[in-house]
Parts: structure tokens; C-alpha cells; sequence
């Protein structure tokens, strides 16, 4: 896997829950993109609980990278989502019963102008997902990254 993937799908709080026992029975952690007092993920139990989001998922493993700053002078900590082997999870929008969700990884990025991989184990794991992923959904005519459940097709397109 080379270049980053995406997957963007409208989801009932079903399919969420489906997604989520997907991720959880192969071993996958959510975490939510906090702002933290400590370099501590902040692991949640859930993938999406509307209006909150669990931002990032990986395995137990994972070493996060964090971004450490000063605010207030109190040192904060952030999760580089870009450095570390997650998967970014972005909640987009609420239509009627139907959540816009993306699922996004990439598996390199860049420091000091030099592309870094991360583990392609990890890739593969993602991939397997996305795979499954857009075989549970159907495919947007005209937009390839983007998928629907046939029984709930947002209004906004058909």
C-alpha cells in the first residue's frame, strides 16, 4: 500500500454498530483526539456516539506520537495522526438518521523532507478493513470513495 486511502460512507446507527464490532473483534482501540495534560490516550469504548467522536482507532501496541506544546502554562499533549499507525476517523455530518463518516489512513509521512513508512503490517489490517468495508455498502454512481447501505440512500442524492 503506497499512497493514502479514504473511504467516505453514510451510516445508520446500525452500520455504525456493525463497523464497531468489525474493528473491535480484531483487536482495533478507539481514541479520541483530546488535548491532554498527559501523553495518556484517552481510549473509548465506542466509534461514534453523536456529537462526539472517537477520532483516531489502532491496536493496543501502537506507540502514539504526541505533539507536546505550552497553553496556560500548563504542558498539553495532542496525537500526531499523521505520524503514527491510526486510522483517522472523521464524523462529517448528520442527515436525518444517516451519519457522514471518513475513514482515512496514510501509510507514510513526511520529516525533514524524507517520506517514512509506517509498519505495512498495519496497512494490511487497514486495507482488510476498507476492503470489507465497501463490500457491506454500496458505491456512490460518480464518486468512488464514497459508499451508502442501499436500504437508506441519502436524500441528497437520490
Amino acid at each position: 500500500m503506497q499512497q493514502s486511502r479514504q473511504v467516505n460512507v453514510y451510516l445508520t446507527q446500525s452500520d455504525i454498530q456493525k463497523v464497531q464490532k468489525y474493528l473491535a473483534d480484531r483487536h482495533f482501540l478507539f481514541v479520541e483526539d483530546e488535548i491532554l495534560e498527559s501523553p495518556t490516550p484517552a481510549y473509548v469504548d465506542y466509534l461514534l456516539a453523536y456529537p462526539q467522536t472517537a477520532d483516531y482507532f489502532c491496536f493496543p501496541e501502537v506507540k502514539l506520537d504526541y505533539l507536546q506544546f505550552v497553553s496556560e502554562g500548563i504542558q498539553k499533549y495532542r496525537i500526531k495522526g499523521i505520524r503514527t499507525e491510526v486510522v483517522n476517523f472523521d464524523m462529517l455530518g448528520r442527515y436525518d438518521e444517516l451519519f457522514r463518516v471518513r475513514f482515512y489512513y496514510c501509510p507514510y509521512y513526511f520529516e525533514n523532507h524524507e517520506k517514512k513508512y509506517k509498519n505495512p503490517a498495519f496497512g494490511l489490517h487497514v486495507e482488510r478493513f476498507f476492503r470489507w468495508l465497501r463490500s457491506q455498502f454500496k458505491r456512490v454512481p460518480n464518486m468512488p470513495t464514497f459508499y451508502y447501505n442501499p436500504a437508506f440512500p441519502p436524500k441528497e442524492w437520490f
